[in-house]
């Protein structure tokens, strides 16, 4: 009984029950909850994935995506504007600043070779003045220093020598300022394309226009571009001390750019350059003769005579033929001290004797004697 007893009392009693009348309901059991349990099968949970309806509200973007979106995009519009900005070959929206720039480059590029152009042909106009100056200034130096010109004149081409210096001086520091500019190859060819280009338009406008003036600007344009591409000429300008610089660095530029003018005046200036200066020798050769015969050429008779005198550019040669007339017989001894007279001058060399004849005339009291002569003589060269 006891036992019976206890496990009547160990067995669940049945609730009490409600629902339909006459209907048994069934016992509710009670299971006691292990919380170690529960949390070990919630995490054995298999994962189910749930497919996507369409009529559930969808999801919101994280942030990091969207900034990463809008990055794009921003990066994707701003690659856009410098493509169509930078790119010389999109044209689309008409012209962009890499265009712009290349533009501007180029106008850059011809304007300075415009500026140098003209720097060279003020140069050519400034070697024009410098050249007419230049053959007075050494022909005035030359007669100064000559010892077969009188003293006044002397002075007076002193002066005019000193007047005309510095003027080319100035005119050597100007040219420095118009070349002292250092090119390189390509605006060389471009400058010299200008040139090019200008003389062209000169020689269209032939029978237009006046053909004498016309020539001249070719000429000078011409030398404006031989003088652009002779870095020799414009060194030797350059490296020439304007203040300090003596007759022979003048002279040098004087010579140099005669050379490459093709201007008519300094084709007259080189021709003058070369030329024989007729009148030193003619003072040179009256002077001998009257050191030989003190009453040569004056209303006195004298013992010598010249009947002709003629040079020769080609050969730089004089001939001199005379007559010498004594009554001592010392006609061969007057020739003689002539031909010594020459030799020893410093603007003649050596003197010949090519002819020689001896007459007597008159009575046995009042004997001459006459001889003919024929003399060539050459001229120094230092002096031509």
């Amino acid at each position: 009984m006891a036992e019976e007893l206890k496990m009547a009392q160990a067995s669940p009693q049945p609730a009490s029950m409600t629902g339909v009348p006459g209907i048994p309901m069934a016992a509710k059991v009670v299971e006691k909850k292990n919380i170690f349990s529960e949390m070990f099968a919630a995490k054995k949970a298999p994962l189910v994935l749930k497919k996507d309806n369409p009529l559930e509200a969808p999801k919101k973007a994280k942030p990091g995506t969207i900034v990463l979106k809008v990055s794009l995009g921003i990066f994707v519009i701003i690659a856009g504007f410098f493509f169509t900005q930078l790119s010389t070959s999109f044209t689309i929206l008409g012209t962009n600043t890499a265009q712009k720039n290349a533009l501007a480059k180029v106008q850059v590029t011809n304007l300075q070779a415009e500026i140098t152009m003209e720097k060279h042909l003020n140069a050519v106009l400034l070697l024009e003045k410098y050249s007419k100056l230049g053959d007075e200034y050494f022909y005035y130096l030359k007669q100064s220093t000559s010892e077969y010109v009188s003293e006044n004149k002397k002075t007076e081409y002193k002066t005019k020598v000193d007047s005309i210096k510095p003027q080319m001086k100035e005119i050597v520091a100007a040219l420095q300022t118009d070349l002292g500019d250092v090119l390189t190859e390509e605006q060389k060819q471009l400058t010299v394309q200008k040139i090019t280009e200008a003389i062209d338009a000169l020689k269209a406008k032939t029978g237009q226009a006046d053909e004498q003036a016309i020539l001249s600007d070719i000429q000078d344009l011409e030398s404006t571009r031989k003088i652009l591409i002779d870095d020799a000429f414009k060194s030797a300008i350059n490296s020439t001390d304007s203040e300090k610089a003596a007759n022979d660095d003048l002279q040098k530029i004087l010579t140099a750019y005669n050379t490459i003018n093709q201007s008519v005046a300094s084709l007259i200036s080189s021709i003058e350059s070369k030329r024989i200066s007729w009148s030193t020798y003619l003072a040179g050769a009256e002077e001998i003769a009257k050191d030989i015969d003190p009453l040569f050429n004056t209303e006195f008779k004298g013992n010598m005579t010249v009947q002709s005198l003629d040079f020769s550019s080609d050969s730089a040669t004089m001939s001199v033929t005379g007559e010498t007339e004594t009554a001592d017989t010392k006609n061969f001894t007057l020739i003689s001290d002539l031909v010594d007279a020459f030799n020893a001058s410093s603007i003649f060399k050596d003197a010949e004797q090519r002819s020689f004849s001896k007459n007597e005339s008159g009575d046995e009291e009042a004997a001459n004697y006459s001889a003919s002569f024929q003399l060539t003589i050459s001229l120094e060269a230092e002096t031509q």
